[in-house]
């Protein structure tokens, strides 16, 4: 098993300074990642008589930096670091009455300022395992979704600095117990009034619809310049700094069951709040393993409905999430036995 992607592994750290590597502690099983070195060159291409190719002497490494796809599968244990570096959160987290329970709450904050270093452990077919590490991380788009007799996955695209293959490998450890959201622990509410008190966001009066929804998904876009070399960097970056608004979209699919749930609130572009909940297995007591994602104002774009044969009627809603200058425009909150997003 040595000599393929079964001993693989990915780990990460957030990084106390923006691109200072250190050794990583959080090990996510995954389906697949793309992470990998980018170099620019410059080849120059002075005439010179009697030659018809350009010159070796004359090509130069200029600019160096990393970047590429990390698709997981959404566990109850140690996403809460996740959120953070997706939402730029500084989570807080309350224990559950007096259990091993606790509820980790994000809200969007700055990414500036927050990075986190990723080192992958790739396997020659010889059986070594190669550790490549890389500094200066922050999500540039994330996507998380959950479909039809599916288990929920979170895609992320990464953004580094630079990579180094002299750190070592780092031993690879998991959470015991560490169990997967999925679809039959999916419920959705739609409408309602979202209000925020002590920080905390709740939704009064959401409904569950009966529309039989299939799919959920929601993207998230964090601009940043994410080019920011100078006269004496060595083409190496510096922190990638947000550089332009973030946006919030997602999309609705499922059977055509009630026109006055979405086609008629898309009609009339009126706002409405999304809640999803993923409810897990008991942890102790009361709580369950709870993956809470809410969203306050939410604008429907299209209400896509097609007649493509005898079977029933299928749509497709997509939605735009926007800030409605009261509350947090996305809280997600996590109730496991996490006490920090380490």
């Amino acid at each position: 098993m040595g000599g393929s992607g079964i001993a693989s592994q990915v780990g990460v750290i957030a990084e106390a300074t923006p691109g200072t590597a250190l050794t990583v502690t959080n090990f996510p099983e995954f389906l697949s990642e793309g992470v990998n070195f980018q170099k620019g060159v410059l080849q120059g291409q002075g005439l010179h008589a009697g030659g018809a190719y350009n010159r070796n002497s004359r090509r130069v490494v200029s600019t160096v930096g990393a970047g590429g796809p990390l698709t997981m599968e959404h566990a109850t244990k140690k996403f809460n670091f996740w959120w953070q570096q997706m939402l730029g959160s500084t989570p807080t987290f309350t224990q559950q009455g007096a259990t091993t329970a606790y509820l980790g709450l994000h809200q969007p904050g700055t990414l500036d300022g927050k990075s986190f270093t990723y080192q992958k452990g790739v396997p020659q077919t010889d059986g070594t395992v190669k550790p490549f590490t890389f500094n200066g991380g922050k999500v540039s788009q994330w996507v998380f979704s959950v479909t039809d007799q599916q288990i929920a996955q979170l895609a992320l695209t990464m953004d580094f600095w630079n990579v180094v293959t002299a750190t070592g490998l780092a031993a690879a450890s998991y959470p015991t117990g560490n169990e997967l959201f999925n679809f039959s622990q999916a419920a959705i509410k739609l409408g309602g009034t979202a209000s925020t008190t002590s920080g905390v966001i709740a939704v009064s009066g959401g409904a569950t619809p009966t529309t039989l929804f299939k799919g959920f998904s929601l993207t998230g876009q964090n601009p940043m310049a994410a080019d920011r070399r100078g006269l004496g960097n060595g083409g190496v970056k510096k922190e990638q700094i947000e550089n332009g608004y973030r946006t919030l979209t997602g999309q609705l699919d499922g059977e055509f069951t009630a026109e006055s749930e979405t086609w008629d609130v898309m009609k009339a572009d009126t706002t409405t709040a999304l809640q999803l909940t993923l409810t897990g297995s008991v942890i102790a007591s009361t709580f369950h393993n709870t993956l809470d994602i809410i969203l306050p104002a939410v604008k429907f774009d299209t209400s896509d409905i097609s007649i493509n044969g005898p079977d029933i009627v299928q749509q497709s809603v997509p939605f735009t999430v926007l800030d409605d200058s009261t509350n947090a425009v996305i809280q997600v909150s996590i109730t496991s036995t996490d006490t920090d997003a380490t």
